[in-house]
C-alpha cells in the first residue's frame, strides 16, 4: 500500500495549548510505501512510480530578464592562500544568485559576488567557473583559474607533543596547541587559577630551531 502526504506535519511535540503549537511547520511532499515483511538481503524491493512529477517553486528565483556572462572572475592576490582560494566577480543584471562549478561540484544560490574554495594543495592550479541565475534562467558560463600560494608552515615540526602542570578544560586539550589549526585553542581548566604553570614540550627528534611563531592558542616550531 502507499500514501502521498501532500504537507507532512513536523509540529507534533509542542506542548498542548501552546503558542507554538498552534504553529503549522510543513515540508516538501512525501511518498510512503509500505511492503510486506523481506529479508533485503536476500529479495530486491524496487518501487517504480510513474504519472508523478515534482515541480516546486524556487523562491530565490524573483526577476525576468536576459543575463550576460558573468565578468570580471577573478582571484586577487589576498584571496590566494596555501589552502584556500577565493574567486570573485562583478556583480550581474537581472542576476537573483550565482552558481559555481568546481572539481565537479556545482555550488548554488550564492548570493554573494565571491565564493570560497577550501582544503585545497599548497601551489596547485584550479579551474573553475561561474554563471547567473533567475527566473528566466541561466548565464553562459565564464571560467577562470587560480593558484594557491606556499604552505607558510611547509617546515613547522611535525608530531609536537606536550604536558602542563595546569589542568585542560575539556575538549580544549594541550594537543590543540600543535594541530595546525588556528581555530583550535588550547584552554586551561575554568575557573581554577592556571598561573603559574610550567609547559613542556617533545619535538620527538633533535632540532636546530630557525623561529617559534605562537598565534594565542597554538605554537608552531620552524627547524
Amino acid at each position: 500500500m502507499y500514501f502521498y502526504n501532500a504537507t507532512p506535519e513536523f509540529n507534533r511535540f509542542a506542548t498542548n495549548g501552546s503558542d507554538l503549537s498552534k504553529q503549522q511547520i510543513t515540508r516538501n511532499p512525501q511518498l510512503w510505501v509500505k511492503l510486506a515483511a523481506t529479508d533485503i538481503s536476500k529479495n530486491r524491493v524496487q518501487v517504480a512510480v510513474s504519472g508523478f512529477a515534482f515541480h516546486i517553486e524556487n523562491k530565490f528565483k524573483k526577476t525576468t530578464g536576459q543575463l550576460a556572462p558573468v565578468t570580471n572572475l577573478t582571484v586577487i592576490d589576498s584571496n590566494a592562500r596555501a589552502f584556500s582560494l577565493q574567486p570573485s566577480w562583478k556583480k550581474s543584471l537581472n542576476a537573483d544568485f550565482y552558481e559555481v562549478q568546481f572539481n565537479d561540484m556545482l555550488y548554488s544560490h550564492i548570493i554573494d559576488t565571491f565564493f570560497l574554495l577550501e582544503e585545497l594543495q599548497p601551489e596547485s592550479d584550479y579551474s573553475f567557473q561561474v554563471r547567473a541565475v533567475n527566473k528566466t534562467g541561466e548565464s553562459a558560463w565564464t571560467a577562470a583559474s587560480g593558484r594557491t600560494k606556499m604552505n607558510p608552515l611547509q617546515f613547522a615540526i611535525k608530531g609536537i607533543s606536550g604536558h602542563s602542570t595546569a589542568a585542560s578544560q575539556g575538549s580544549e586539550g594541550l594537543n590543540k596547541l600543535f594541530d595546525f589549526d588556528e581555530d583550535n585553542n588550547w584552554h586551561t581548566k575554568y575557573g581554577e587559577n592556571a598561573i603559574p604553570f610550567d609547559l613542556v614540550l617533545d619535538l620527538k627528534s633533535v632540532n636546530q630551531l630557525d623561529k617559534l611563531q605562537y598565534l594565542p592558542g597554538s605554537v608552531v616550531l620552524t627547524a
